[in-house]
This record gives structure tokens, sequence and C-alpha cells, in this order.
């Protein structure tokens, strides 16, 4: 493993014990979530200063706001690295209210969409990219009302203050996903066609691509037939690199993370801990790709999102 993968593999396990401190009941991608942005500064947070935010926030915020739960440790996070947390806090907090007078459908994870947009946009242009955020989300969700779900708000930011031709990539992405049908039996390959639109190759070139890294893994003997590991591979597959060293160094992060106890054991098997490696070999060689690191975010957040409603299906069983 490259030292410098290292050392940052150290810093995330480091963050994701500040989290566990100021969020004892959060789930363990939530707190790797939050661990993984604060791989963006060059110092993790310390729990006080979380615990501050967090203080504040619940001043702010109500138990049944969509700026707490699931939302809350992203915002939290990002707040801890301003030197005004309510000057972030308001900002983004405008522009999740425009989001979502402007949107035809409701969305409890519009707070994100409108941090991206906080903190991708200025504010004299930040109308222009809450309505484009908007139409997209709102035209994908017309197009595809049963496969476009709540936290694809969040990859309609992306896509809007990433400045690509919506309507191309909305088309591009129903040829991936078409294409992709046809090699991978997978009920979430709509969320992965969402992906490989960030990459500006054409439909047949990117889900070419994503295939020779899919194959890779599974040639070495990784399994990832689970939906969120597809996501991820899909967001590796953006990095133009050598996929055979990608791959040997998410191998060598799942062993890394295997040496703490929290990563291995009853706690967390390989396809588990896997999700984590993956993320943290992305963050490296992204080279502080901002349009990378955070689409890993959102699969991640659709990862707990998941989670939830599985949970919550089987409480209701």
């Amino acid at each position: 493993m490259y030292a410098e993968l290292e050392r940052m593999c150290e810093r995330f396990i480091d963050g994701e014990e500040v989290v566990h401190n100021c969020y004892r009941w959060s789930g363990m991608t939530l707190r790797c979530i939050g661990a993984t942005l604060m791989l963006d500064y060059e110092r993790n947070l310390n729990a006080e200063t979380l615990k501050n935010v967090k203080n504040f926030l619940k001043s702010r915020e109500g138990i049944f706001s969509s700026f707490r739960s699931n939302r809350e440790i992203p915002l939290a996070v990002s707040m801890g690295y301003t030197s005004d947390w309510e000057e972030y806090y308001n900002r983004v907090k405008a522009i999740d209210e425009e989001v979502k007078k402007t949107s035809f459908f409701s969305n409890s994870f519009s707070p994100i969409a409108s941090m991206i947009i906080a903190d991708n946009v200025s504010p004299e242009n930040q109308r222009h990219y809450i309505v484009r955020t908007t139409m997209i989300y709102d035209q994908m969700k017309k197009d595809h009302a049963f496969l476009t779900s709540g936290d694809d708000i969040i990859f309609a930011a992306l896509l809007a203050v990433s400045d690509i031709d919506s309507d191309n990539i909305l088309l591009e992405m129903d040829e991936a996903y078409r294409i992709l049908k046809e090699q991978i039996h997978n009920s979430h390959i709509q969320e992965l066609s969402h992906i490989l639109a960030l990459n500006l190759n054409s439909p047949g070139e990117k889900v070419s691509q994503f295939m020779e890294l899919y194959q890779l893994m599974k040639d070495r003997g990784n399994k990832i037939e689970r939906s969120y590991h597809l996501e991820l591979l899909g967001v590796a597959s953006l990095l133009e690199m050598d996929y055979t060293i990608l791959v040997e160094q998410i191998e060598e992060v799942t062993r890394y993370l295997q040496a703490y106890p929290k990563f291995r054991g009853l706690s967390m098997f390989k396809e588990e801990r896997m999700i984590y490696a993956m993320a943290l070999v992305i963050r490296f060689f992204s080279q502080d790709n901002k349009l990378v690191d955070t689409v890993l975010t959102y699969v991640l957040l659709r990862i707990q999102a998941e989670r939830d409603a599985a949970a919550a299906a089987a409480a209701a069983a």
C-alpha cells in the first residue's frame, strides 16, 4: 500500500471515532461518511467542535427536520470546517427552502443537494443552479417515476453544478441503462447509469470502461454482487488510471482495515469492509477532484438510505 494512502486510512479510522463519540447511535455508514468528508481537509475535526455544531443544529432544527437524522452528520462536519457556522447554515437553509419551492416533488434529501450548491456556486449565481437542479430532478422523476428515488436530487445537484448539458446527459443515461441491462442482472443499474453519466465518453465507451473494471474485480476473486459495490465501482471507473493498480490498492486497504476490531468479525464482513476500502482508494486517487469526491458521498448516502428503508420495512412487517 502507498504510504500516503496508509496515512489516509489512519485519519479515516480516527475520524470515524470522532463522529462516533458525538453521534453514539449513528450507523457505521454515516460515521464513515463523516470521516470521509474530513479527508477533504488537512486535519480531522476534534470531538468538541463537532459536539458544538451538533448542539447548534439541535437548537435550530426540530427532531423531524430534514436537517437532522441521516442528513445531519454530513452537514455538521461541513459546518465544523467553516469560520462561521451560522452563516453557512443560513445559506444552506435558504437554498433548501428555494429548492423545495421550485421542485414539483417534495424531498427529504434536499439539504444535501443544497450543500452541494452552496459549496460550488457563488451566492449571486445560486438561483440559476437551484432552478437547474430541480428541473433535472423533476425530469428524471417524470421519465422514470418508479426508478427515481428521493436521494437522486443529490445527483441532480451534481449534474447542475458540473454544467454538463442536462438534456444530452439524460438521454445518454437511458442509453447506458439499456446497455447495462444486457450485461448485468441487478435491480439497481439505473443508479449505476446515473453515475456513469459523469463520464463524458459515449454511452458504449463509458459502459465498456466500467465493465473492464468490474471484470477485473471478479477475476481477482472479489465479490461485487451488491448494488452498492456496483455504484462504487461506477465512481471508480471515472478515474483515469490503471485499473489494475486501483484494484490492488482496494484489496490492500480491505486487508488493512481488517486489523481494526470495528472492521472485522461479526462487526463487519469482508463485503461491507470493501465498501470503505473502495471509498478510501477512490478518494486517494481522485486527486481532490471535487466532482468525484461529491458523487462518492452521494453513493455512501444512498447505501444508508437503502438500509434505512429496509429497516423500516422490517419494523412494519
